[in-house]
C-alpha cells in the first residue's frame, strides 16, 4: 500500500519572518535563500541534504522554512516541537548562553541510535525547539558510565541525608536532664557526644574551607573545657549549620565533571574524615540513650 517515506519539510509560521530568519541564523547557524511574495511578505528557507540508506546514489534533501502567517498565532506556541540534530550540543549551548538565551540543562537519553544528548528552548515567537547531538560508541559507553556513577552518588548523599535527619531526630526533643545524665561515671553524657559531633564538623570543615567557613567559627569552642552545655535546639541548630556548608561546599557539582586532583583531593578526604567522625560517635550517642530507656539514632 502507499506509505510516508520521509519528511518532505518542516515548516514554522512567524508575525515577523525576517526578525526570526535573523534569530536562526544567527544562533543555530542556518543559511537561509528567500523567496518574495506578492505582498511583500518572504519566506526563508534552507534545503537539508542527505543520502538514502537503501540507494546511497540518491540525494534527498528536508526543506525547513519559516513561512509569514495569513492569521494571528496563539501563544503560547508549544504544541509542537521541533528537534534539530547539531554536532556540538554543549559548544552550542554555551554559544546560546553566551548571547543570552536559555536552554534547559542538558540530560543523556536514549534516541534511536543508542544514545544521546538532549536540550530544550524556545525561539523568539515561542516555538519549541530541542537540540540533539547522537552519542558515539564510546561516548555512549562513557554516558552510560556516567548515569551508573550519578546514581551511585545520589543513593550515597540519600544515606547520609537520612543520617542527619535520624540524628535530629534522636536529639530534639532530649531535655536538659536527659542530656547531661552520664549513664555510667566517667563516660561522656549524651549532649557532650552530640556537641562533639558538631565540633568535629565544623573544625573539618574550617580546615578545608577556611575563611568561608568563617560562620563556623563559634563552634569550634564548643569543645574546649570551659564552654557551658548547650540545649538540644542549639545542637539541631548546629547540626544543620554544618550541613548546610556539607551540602554547598562539599557536595556540590556532578559525577560528570573532570577531576582535579589539586582542588577535589582535600573535599574527598574532608568527606571522608566527616563520616569517620560522625558515625562512631553517633553509635556511641545511640548506645547511650538506648541504655537510658531513649530512642536512639535510628535510620
Amino acid at each position: 500500500m502507499p506509505k510516508l517515506i520521509g519528511i518532505g519539510g518542516v515548516f514554522l509560521f512567524a508575525h515577523n519572518t525576517e526578525r526570526l530568519a535573523a534569530w536562526y541564523q544567527r544562533h543555530l547557524g542556518f543559511t537561509f535563500g528567500q523567496i518574495a511574495h506578492d505582498d511583500q511578505s518572504t519566506t526563508y528557507y534552507q534545503e537539508l541534504y542527505y543520502r538514502d540508506l537503501l540507494r546511497p546514489e540518491q540525494k534527498l534533501h528536508t526543506v525547513f522554512a519559516i513561512m509569514p502567517a495569513k492569521h494571528e498565532l496563539s501563544l503560547p506556541r508549544n504544541q509542537a516541537m521541533i528537534n534539530y540534530r547539531v554536532d556540538d550540543l554543549d559548544g552550542l549551548v554555551q554559544q546560546l548562553s553566551d548571547a543570552g538565551i536559555a536552554c534547559e540543562p542538558i540530560h543523556i537519553g536514549l534516541d534511536a541510535e543508542g544514545q544521546g544528548k538532549f536540550t530544550h528552548l524556545s525561539d523568539l515567537e515561542g516555538n519549541r525547539i530541542e537540540l540533539w547531538e547522537h552519542l558515539s560508541r564510546a561516548e555512549d559507553e562513557g554516558a552510560a558510565h556516567m548515569m551508573r556513577a550519578a546514581v551511585a552518588e545520589a543513593r550515597a548523599f540519600e544515606s547520609w541525608q537520612d543520617y542527619q535527619a535520624a540524628l535530629k531526630r534522636a536529639i530534639a526533643p532530649l531535655a536538659e536532664e536527659q542530656l547531661q545524665r552520664r549513664v555510667v561515671p566517667g563516660l561522656r553524657a549524651p549532649g557532650e557526644i552530640a556537641e562533639h559531633i558538631v565540633f568535629g564538623r565544623a573544625l573539618h570543615l574550617h580546615r578545608t574551607l577556611g575563611e568561608r567557613a568563617a560562620e563556623l567559627a563559634p563552634l569550634l569552642r564548643w569543645d574546649d573545657a570551659d564552654d557551658p552545655p548547650h540545649t538540644a535546639a542549639e545542637i539541631v541548630q548546629g547540626l544543620d549549620l554544618t550541613w548546610r556548608f556539607i551540602t554547598d561546599c562539599l557536595m556540590g557539582g556532578s559525577p560528570t565533571d573532570p577531576i582535579d586532583p589539586e582542588r577535589d583531593a582535600p573535599i574527598v578526604q574532608t568527606i571522608w574524615g566527616l563520616l569517620d567522625h560522625d558515625l562512631p560517635h553517633a553509635g556511641e550517642l545511640s548506645l547511650l540513650l538506648g541504655a537510658g530507656g531513649l530512642p536512639g539514632v535510628e535510620i
